[in-house]
């Protein structure tokens, strides 16, 4: 990810409270390796303080989004975190202001973030992570995993996750392994599971082993424990944990190429071919609130839709740029 990027969305999820603990922490590494950075400089200004925290709150309010500011004094502040970001910000938009270039400046973040390692996957490909311990990560389809190489395996194993993958879990009772993502947070010492992510849907399935899985709301924090063949998802409707005593293996086997369809609805369908053959597709409406059961073994992608067209009573069309059309017969 472009580094300018990763800084923008980490400061924008935190003032929407969607930030994770580890990105958290990155933010206060952050801060304070600018001050100490400034002091070690002996960097002083000419501008009264209040002009410099003015023109502060200008440059990321502009390197960010045009609503960062009032979303940075409603939220910030009343968080208490306005010191450090005063300055830690303070010095970096001061040394632009004073002697770099954006290149220059784009080195200096790509430095705060050097310690983080990141694997993503694109459209159709999928990636084999193994991490420092040890641990095995399978990455499905436009999917990303990240950690704090630093901290890994100092008194715990954290990683985040977006998107889905399987994780064959080293055992180590000493060093938990934790996997987080938006929604919900996965504790385990020595196990393998699935977390899926994609589609707003939040569903961990546990494969051997046992894991806790958390789900964290404003004000509140529900657990509940897995073992093998079981599941939890998280509901749409209000955020709680459904409990699956007995799961389907499918659900693990999309590392070996299997798709599978049980009664799912068109529109997952379609999302769900789009990530794995790297195209779109345009499904007539009327076909949206038809549901299939089918399962594909790495087949191409025409024998994928000639099937899916006679169980649907429809017709495909393949035109410029690899867009699919479905409609009805």
């Amino acid at each position: 990810m472009d580094q300018q990027k990763f800084w923008r969305r980490l400061f924008t999820r935190y003032v929407e409270g969607k930030s994770q603990p580890a990105e958290r922490k990155l933010l206060d590494q952050f801060f304070e390796k600018q001050q100490a950075e400034a002091e070690k400089l002996e960097i002083t200004s000419e501008e009264p303080p209040d002009e410099i925290r003015q023109r502060m709150l200008k440059n990321v309010q502009r390197e960010i989004r045009p609503t960062f500011k009032d979303r940075f004094s409603r939220k910030w502040l009343a968080q208490g975190v306005a010191a450090s970001l005063f300055l830690g910000l303070g010095y970096f938009f001061l040394i632009q202001k004073k002697s770099e270039s954006p290149d220059e400046l784009k080195q200096h973040t790509f430095n705060a973030s050097a310690s983080w390692e990141q694997v993503s996957t694109e459209a159709a490909e999928q990636r084999q992570v193994t991490l420092p311990d040890g641990s095995q990560v399978h990455l499905n389809y436009q999917s990303s995993l990240r950690y704090q190489a630093a901290d890994y395996g100092q008194t715990e194993r954290r990683v985040y996750l977006e998107g889905e993958a399987f994780f064959e879990v080293q055992r180590d009772e000493q060093r938990p392994f934790i996997v987080e993502t938006q929604k919900l947070t996965t504790r385990v010492l020595g196990t393998s599971f699935n977390v899926n992510t994609q589609d707003n849907q939040y569903v961990v399935a546990v494969a051997s082993g046992s894991v806790e899985v958390q789900a964290t709301r404003p004000g509140e924090k529900e657990k509940v424990s897995l073992t093998a063949n079981q599941q939890a998802a998280l509901s749409s409707l209000d955020d709680h944990l459904v409990f699956s005593n007995q799961i389907s293996t499918d659900v693990f086997l999309w590392r070996e190429g299997l798709m599978a369809f049980s009664n799912t609805p068109m529109a997952s369908v379609k999302t769900r071919l789009e990530r794995a053959y790297a195209t779109q597709i345009h499904i007539d409406p009327k076909l949206l609130d038809r549901s299939v059961t089918a399962r594909y073994q790495q087949k191409p992608l025409p024998e994928v839709l000639d099937d899916l067209c006679f169980l649907l009573g429809a017709t495909y069309e393949i035109r410029e740029n690899q867009h699919v059309f479905i409609i009805p017969q």
